[in-house]
């Protein structure tokens, strides 16, 4: 399903701009957990950490070509700071 596969990339991308907690799976496995970006979850400041790590993800990956509004609007839609 497409919905589950955006939340997957979203939650993945958090987590490679540095935002998770490391759990151990009964089976043990390591298991990476990305940082909540619900409000209800995380502080402003935090909240904003995790935007700024992300925009700086993206260009890492995208390139530098991007305006300020293009990595506001990938960035927004990855994070979906209303969900």
């Amino acid at each position: 399903m497409i919905e589950q596969e955006f939340e997957t990339f979203r939650r993945e991308f958090v987590a490679i701009s540095g935002h998770y907690t490391v759990g151990v799976k009964m089976n043990g496995e390591l298991r990476i957990e990305p940082q909540s970006i619900s409000y209800a979850k995380c502080s402003e400041e935090l909240a904003q950490k995790i935007y700024s790590d992300v925009i700086n993800k993206a260009l890492e990956l995208l390139g530098t070509d991007q305006t300020r509004d293009d990595l506001d609007e990938i960035v927004n839609n990855i994070l979906r700071f209303d969900s």
